[in-house]
């Protein structure tokens, strides 16, 4: 079965999903309740790990040059993409902000893992003081 887009279409696509997923994190960075921080953040995790999934199975299994060339392209911009989700700073306070609101058990526990996460990335280093 072959995809139904073109190879030139891939580094567009995800070029375009990193940059709304980077709005998206700006926004949620500004919620203060699960479903205004965590959730649009799940969401689009989702739809960007779903594209680039498709993309590197297809790159295995249906493997030319051209193909493999528009893949490698995408690869930056999705670490980038989460280079700079993970050092948000704003976006760490606020899912540290999250630990003060009614949580159940299992979002409690996403959140411990999210920040330190976060933490494991440096976010929540200060500057060298003089």
């Amino acid at each position: 079965m072959k995809p139904n887009f073109q190879p030139k279409d891939i580094e567009k696509t995800i070029k375009n999903l990193t940059k709304e997923g980077l709005k998206i994190a700006n926004l949620a960075s500004q919620g203060h309740d699960w479903e205004s921080v965590v959730t649009p953040l799940d969401q689009m995790e989702f739809e960007l790990g779903q594209h680039t999934s498709v993309n590197s199975h297809l790159n295995s299994v249906m493997f030319n040059e051209e193909f493999n060339a528009e893949y490698e392209k995408t690869l930056p911009l999705i670490t980038n993409f989460y280079s700079e989700v993970s050092t948000n700073k704003t976006l760490y306070e606020a899912y540290k902000n999250l630990r003060n609101t009614s949580l159940n058990e299992q979002q409690r526990h996403i959140i411990k893992e999210s920040i330190e996460s976060f933490e494991l990335s440096g976010v929540g280093l200060e500057g060298e003081q003089s």
